[in-house]
């Protein structure tokens, strides 16, 4: 081994190492460690694990730049992340993200038929493994130009199953519960007291909203998935999946107090959607304290708690009661994604064929002023 030096430093001239150390940038270890102290540095940490919860809502706070630079691309990937593992709530919030429903949103990301894929997967409800297979299954077959014929060793049942997902599923759901409202609901047993005949004729020829598929497969080919419909759907009313529903506000001018209170004495430490920049400051997005009685969430206001200040003294009682109830608003609204970012119901932005595009007289051009 090499010779080692050892030098004794005592009195001032320790004091003086000291001090300097001090003044010192820090080691990146030291840089690293303090680096999840941030509310965004935590779940991406648990994101790049594989929570998909987590990967969902990093790509929210990238959407909008809660507590991080805002960056479209980001959020895009973090939401295929987690709705490809099949958690619904960014599945829908993908369909969205594709639509062109969005403000901000760059162009290239628009894909109407992108975001009917994942909108109707998220009106199936993939909580499942079963759902979940279902969509890496289908996502290449929804966005395919054309299906594939039945190869010899395919049994009609499961090239029903294919051009079920490839061409129907979009509209009438993954699940047989429909994306849009309008829409037969096969799992609830809608047309199919029809016989075989007038159904075929449908697919065929089309039915109000609903394409003619005659150029894509055959009369046969119909009637396979036809019968493929009729073996997998039964009428089931338990299964309905949930609907997205944006928080009810019975007291407007309440709301709206409560709100601008929110902005202008708390967003600085809870975040401005209730997702708080620090880790250690509650986020009220997720939930966290809200489990707590008014009484003591209203005497934490009003007196304070930890590090936050007591706001008894600053706002009158009545913005306090409103800000409490402003913030009981925050997870339910944020429970329901992106859907209450969007200026009219989300089934207005979802057809297979949408308005304004090639096969309608509508203009959508409206959707993006």
């Amino acid at each position: 081994m090499g010779s080692r030096w050892v030098i004794k430093i005592s009195g001032l001239g320790a004091i003086a190492i000291g001090l300097l150390l001090a003044v010192l940038p820090q080691p990146r270890v030291a840089i690293a460690a303090t680096a999840v102290e941030t509310t965004y540095q935590k779940f991406l940490q648990m994101a790049e694990l594989g929570d998909p919860e987590a990967q969902n809502f990093v790509g929210y706070m990238l959407l909008y730049g809660e507590g991080v630079e805002r960056n479209h691309k980001g959020a895009h990937d973090w939401f295929h992340e987690s709705a490809e593992q099949g958690y619904y709530v960014a599945a829908r919030n993908l369909g969205i993200f594709h639509s062109g429903a969005l403000p901000g949103v760059p162009e290239g990301f628009i894909d109407r038929k992108e975001s009917n894929l994942w909108f109707s997967l998220a009106a199936a409800n993939l909580s499942s493994p079963e759902d979940t297979v279902l969509a890496s299954r289908s996502y290449s077959l929804f966005l395919g130009e054309q299906i594939p014929p039945q190869s010899p060793e395919e049994t009609d049942y499961r090239f029903g199953e294919r051009v079920y997902l490839g061409l129907c599923a979009g509209c009438h759901g993954f699940n047989g519960w429909a994306a849009h409202e309008g829409v037969p609901s096969f799992a609830r047993y809608d047309r199919l007291n029809r016989d075989d005949y007038e159904l075929v004729q449908s697919v065929l020829n089309g039915k109000g909203n609903m394409p003619g598929w005659e150029g894509i497969f055959s009369v046969r080919d119909s009637f396979k998935v036809l019968d493929y419909i009729r073996q997998r759907f039964i009428l089931n009313g338990g299964d309905i999946p949930p609907r997205p529903l944006p928080t009810l506000v019975d007291n407007p001018q309440e709301h709206q107090l409560g709100e601008h209170t929110f902005i202008t004495f708390c967003a600085g430490c809870h975040g401005f959607s209730g997702i708080a920049y620090y880790r250690h400051s509650p986020s009220f997005a997720l939930g966290e304290r809200l489990h707590k009685t008014d009484g003591e969430l209203l005497g934490s206001i009003t007196d304070g708690r930890g590090q936050m200040p007591g706001w008894g003294e600053k706002l009158e009682s009545r913005q306090i009661r409103a800000v409490l109830r402003y913030i009981r608003t925050l997870k339910p609204n944020f429970d329901s994604g992106l859907v209450n970012h969007l200026r009219e119901p989300p089934e207005i932005y979802f057809r297979f064929r949408p308005r304004g595009e090639e096969g309608s007289d509508e203009n959508w051009s409206w959707i993006r002023r």
